[in-house]
């Protein structure tokens, strides 16, 4: 999800690119599949914080710790979303992003109608009693929109501080709007809040698109905040981030491509980049000299051995961000170019890359590694599996609108299926019927149709947010050249399709409603990937999935009209119980002991119980709710 173009949401509910009742429409996203993917790959990471110690000043976090949710070890809660795209011109690599979604990747459920308090991000209990009653500062910087939807005026982002005898006090607000760059805040702790056991939090105000169409109804809102530091002996001009930080991720080193299939890329030798480069700032307000730039590669699978490479040295002004490049003279293939061998994985192989500096000067160092996954599986990819959009063809007259992704085969293969990033919307309102589609290429568009399979409709069952729909029933072998996938809609209604904005192909995105084929106006990848070679077989993993210690909690009766009871031999290990429906929507937290479950208040139907316990582990159960 690095996106390297400022991409505004011109309205709050969708960019009509062309003008007429038909055209291409980009949407807000009414879930988030980076948290609903993390989820399911670590459960037990939506389990509240297992440690509540007090903690000491400073208090510092950058947001760098690559997690969804935010360091445990400082935060209570889990609400935000942190990122390293979201944001425009951080000051460091990572961000807690504000908007109108869940802890759990939802649309809150309250989000309807007018403003609501919707994401909260507050700090564990911090000792501020005395000796600590000098110059107690906390600054942050903060962003409103950045690379997504602005919040509106009447939008809101708020801090707060706990008080011990009269709760939470609002210290500063301020009213939504856009901002290219992050503004810094200092707030001064005063008197009353100076005790052990002191909380900040911050707070949101968002709202809705009012798009009540069901299939474009989405996220909005935005606000970003980084660097939050609470410490003493501070004044309220101390606004300066003292520390040179990556600022952005690493981006693929191929150059057309995220990835593409390893056989693919060997039988070529024009699939790298000339160079890459990494950015880098220096927020003090004097020079920096960066005296290492260093970038090692792992083989993940092949064995091979690790390869380093060190690169040139930099001077950084005050306040300078640098792209800097590797390697800064030449070009990567005179240094680098990944092995010739057959992976042990068909089709498959995958290194890591990973990038630091260090400076001649102390420098804080949490921030001066970015890690970059060079992932070559059975697939071409343009974008990198994150959505920040949602992309459709909509409007009078598309019921036979064309929708055609041009991708560069780079040797004769069969073509074994089409993988499609759908995103789920309310009432799953993009479930309808489409052919999927290849075309050959005609001059630098599509042309003749040379495959279309029938009865094909978004899912929403694979991993990553993608959907395979095989190509069975013809042996599709491609030569090498260009080709077109896509679709052939049989409704007028908006299919949101995944929209990355990190990577610009707008150069080869195609549609077609009235009989001619137009270049797409959005600048973007369309989330549509050509699955090449044998029959698909998820890549190697090392994802451990979590087993649960509890899984001898038995429920009855299930199915329920009312009342769920359990019984475990350690009841005083349960943390916290939560009740969840099929779509990962909250409806109960239970942290109080309780033998007893009272879900008469939910709907028929199916339902999910977690339970969170104290070691870690998580049990999930399911139920009937039948009345």
């Amino acid at each position: 999800m690095r996106i390297t173009k400022i991409f505004l949401l011109l309205s709050c509910f969708f960019i009509a690119v062309n003008a007429g009742f038909s055209q291409e429409k980009l949407v807000p996203m009414y879930s988030n599949p980076a948290i609903i993917n993390h989820l399911k790959q670590q459960p037990n990471s939506f389990c509240p914080s297992k440690t509540s110690d007090t903690l000491e000043l400073p208090f510092l976090d950058d947001f760098s710790n690559g997690s969804v949710y935010p360091d445990d070890t400082k935060w209570v809660n889990n609400l935000t979303f942190i990122n390293q795209t979201l944001a425009l011109n951080p000051p460091t690599i990572g961000v807690a992003t504000f908007d109108a979604i869940d802890a759990q990747g939802a649309v809150y459920e309250r989000a309807v109608g007018q403003n609501f308090i919707a994401d909260s991000l507050t700090s564990k209990p911090i000792n501020l009693s005395a000796p600590h009653n000098d110059g107690i500062y906390l600054s942050f910087v903060y962003q409103g929109g950045g690379n997504v939807d602005a919040p509106e005026t009447n939008d809101s982002l708020i801090l707060e501080f706990l008080s011990p005898t009269t709760g939470w006090h609002r210290v500063w607000t301020t009213e939504g709007t856009y901002n290219e760059n992050f503004i810094s805040v200092i707030v001064s702790v005063e008197t009353e809040f100076l005790y052990k056991g002191f909380q900040f939090r911050f707070l949101n105000i968002a709202s809705l698109n009012d798009d009540f169409v069901s299939g474009r109804i989405g996220n909005t809102d935005f606000w970003h905040i980084d660097y939050v530091y609470l410490d003493e002996n501070r004044t309220e001009a101390d606004i300066v981030i003292d520390d040179v930080a990556f600022t952005k991720p690493m981006s693929s080193w191929l150059s057309d491509y995220e990835s593409m299939p390893y056989t693919h890329y060997q039988s070529t030798t024009t699939a790298m980049k000339n160079s890459i480069s990494v950015a880098i700032k220096n927020n003090f307000n004097d020079g920096r000299y960066i005296n290492m730039l260093h970038f090692t590669i792992v083989d993940e699978w092949g064995g091979n051995p690790d390869v380093p490479f060190d690169n040139d040295v930099y001077n950084l002004s005050a306040q300078q961000e640098m792209s800097i490049p590797f390697p800064a003279n030449g070009s990567i293939g005179q240094y680098y170019s990944f092995p010739d061998y057959q992976p042990s994985a068909s089709d498959s192989a995958l290194f890591r890359i990973t990038s630091n500096f260090t400076l001649s000067e102390t420098d804080p160092t949490f921030n001066n590694e970015i890690i970059y996954e060079q992932k070559f599986y059975n697939y071409y990819a343009y974008d990198d599996g994150t959505a920040e959009n949602g992309y459709g063809l909509s409007g009078e007259g598309t019921r036979n609108a064309m929708l055609a992704y041009k991708f560069i085969n780079k040797k004769e293969d069969t073509l074994r299926a089409v993988q499609f990033y759908f995103n789920r919307t309310l009432n799953n309102a993009n479930q309808k019927y489409f052919y999927l589609a290849v075309w050959a290429d005609n001059n630098g568009e599509p042309g003749d149709t040379i495959y279309r399979r029938t009865g094909i409709r978004p899912e929403f069952s694979g991993a990553e947010g993608f959907d395979t729909y095989d190509i069975t029933d013809t042996l599709l072998v491609l030569p090498e050249g260009d080709y077109y996938v896509g679709w052939m809609q049989t409704t007028e209604d908006f299919l949101n399709l995944g929209f990355d904005l990190n990577r610009d192909m707008n150069s080869h995105i195609f549609y077609n409603i009235d009989g001619v084929w137009k270049q797409s106006s959005v600048h973007g990848a369309l989330m549509i990937r050509p699955v090449f070679g044998a029959e698909f077989a998820p890549p190697p993993t090392n994802i451990t999935p979590v087993v649960a210690s509890a899984s001898e909690i038995n429920l009855y009766p299930n199915p329920t009209n009312g009342i769920i009871n359990f019984g475990f031999a350690e009841m005083d290990n349960i943390i916290e119980i939560q009740v969840f429906d099929m779509t990962g929507r909250k409806h109960k937290i239970i942290s109080s002991p309780t033998s007893k479950i009272n879900v008469s208040d939910l709907a028929n139907g199916m339902y999910f119980i977690r339970f969170c316990l104290k070691n870690g582990s998580v049990s999930t159960k399911k139920i009937v709710v039948r009345k």
